[in-house]
């Protein structure tokens, strides 16, 4: 999957990721802040999971920021920041989940600018092909 966002101002990050790819050993000890209760399935944790990579890519560090740092609303809440490892206040931070392919799930966060105006995404799948 590609997934894009552009912006006019302020930083954006975007994530895309499989509905399972949270499920794998150990995630609770990679990615929750000591502050979060660990998702009670699968689909939740990547809920999580692409909520805050969309926040650290907005950041503009991505993963050189541990995911532990930054604590969002649970996933089943409206996507939020409650704390993160920025001098700014949280509240600078819009998200929302995007509409994903039937698997898969999305997520946008905005940091600064005028405030997130979603119009339009477009997820789809590429198919590699032989050169």
């Amino acid at each position: 999957m590609i997934a894009a966002a552009a912006a006019t101002d302020g930083a954006l990050g975007i994530d895309i990721e499989r509905s399972d790819a949270a499920g794998f050993g150990g995630f609770a000890g990679v990615v929750l802040h000591p502050d979060e209760r660990s998702p009670t399935d699968v689909v939740a944790a990547t809920c999580l999971w692409v909520r805050k990579e969309a926040v650290l890519k907005a950041l503009g560090n991505g993963l050189n920021v541990d995911p532990r740092t930054l604590r969002l609303a649970d996933p089943h809440l409206p996507p939020a920041v409650l704390a993160w490892p920025d001098p700014r206040p949280p509240g600078v931070v819009q998200m929302r989940d995007l509409d994903a392919p039937d698997g898969y799930l999305a997520a946008l966060a905005t940091i600064g600018g005028r405030g997130l105006e979603y119009t339009q995404v477009s997820i789809r799948a590429v198919r590699s092909a032989s050169v």
